[in-house]
């Protein structure tokens, strides 16, 4: 009898959990860490993103291309116009990019599909992808409606 008063304290507890929705929160650190990985991934990477890196990670409202929301101290926008990028998207990790309200890739080399996790972000308001190797043509400014 014991060991079915545990097992259903046990089953008890997880449907109590399963009732708190968890919130997705991200750190910077997790932000520059992904930055860094899709910025290794590109072709051809410029210049001005090698502020981007392993071992500045504490300093990501500092790198080029990228800001940040004040408060959270995370990432809120990255605007890579024009930088002469060459790569995809494929490896770009938007899931910890929770704040990030504009995202800017246009007239750049990128080439490929625009990845389905794009959609994950809920506060996204400006997407900018037009003039790449894709021809997307895409540049979208979101109104949300408060």
């Amino acid at each position: 009898m014991a060991a079915s008063q545990k097992l259903y304290a046990a089953l008890f507890h997880v449907l109590l959990l399963s009732l708190f929705p968890l919130k997705a929160k991200s750190s910077a650190r997790t932000q520059a860490e992904a930055l860094v990985q899709w910025r290794d991934t590109l072709s051809s990477s410029p210049p001005p993103l090698t502020s981007w890196s392993r071992s500045n990670l504490h300093n990501l409202c500092t790198w080029t291309a990228v800001s940040c929301n004040l408060t959270s101290r995370t990432v809120s926008g990255i605007n890579l116009s024009s930088l002469n990028i060459t790569g995809t998207l494929a490896q770009f990790n938007f899931t910890p990019f929770t704040d990030l309200t504009r995202f800017d890739i246009q007239n750049n080399s990128v080439s490929g599909t625009i990845p389905s996790a794009i959609g994950s972000l809920s506060k996204l308001t400006y997407l900018a992808l037009a003039g790449n190797k894709a021809k997307w043509g895409i540049a979208f400014v979101f109104v949300q409606s408060i």
